[in-house]
């Protein structure tokens, strides 16, 4: 058995501070639908997307913990979780474009410069969205990580 990386760890707290971090979005699930009221198509999607996201949240707080003894199906869930993300938030660009507008404030931008606004924050949402699943999949994948999970790791301390 080999040590375990030290990226199994900082990648451990990382999944358990954001999967925390998507369960505590079921706390504004409501409060979010009933601010899209006006638009009823919005409700259902609300709804909908902050319970997968709690889903997904959940998911990578068991990988989490199973990352910190570096089990190599920890490694495959963050895997999967990663893949499933940046899918999601590539699924989504259309309607970030398409509500970017309710934006307090945007009525009063003109609307070439609102043009480049919108663009400019469905980029930025995307990029964001996407860094901590491509560093993920990024780090998850390497061969000496891999063969890490598989191959178990020991512990410090004495048996």
């Amino acid at each position: 058995m080999q040590p375990r990386p030290l990226s199994a760890t900082i990648l451990g707290i990382l999944n358990l501070g954001y999967g925390l971090f998507s369960l505590a979005g079921l706390l504004f699930i409501s409060p979010m639908a009933k601010s899209f009221a006006n638009d009823p198509g919005m409700v259902p999607w609300v709804w909908v997307s902050g319970l997968v996201q709690a889903g997904a949240g959940l998911i990578l707080v068991v990988a989490a913990i199973g990352l910190f003894s570096c089990k190599n199906w920890a490694r495959l869930l963050s895997i999967a979780w990663a893949i499933f993300a940046i899918v999601v938030t590539l699924a989504t660009i259309p309607v970030i474009a398409k509500y970017t507008h309710l934006i307090p404030g945007t009525d009063r931008i003109p609307p070439s410069v609102k043009a480049v606004f919108v663009n400019l924050v469905t980029a930025l949402s995307t990029l964001f969205s996407m860094a901590y699943p491509a560093a993920l999949l990024f780090f998850m994948t390497r061969p000496k990580f891999a063969a890490a999970c598989r191959a178990g790791y020991r512990s410090s301390e004495p048996a």
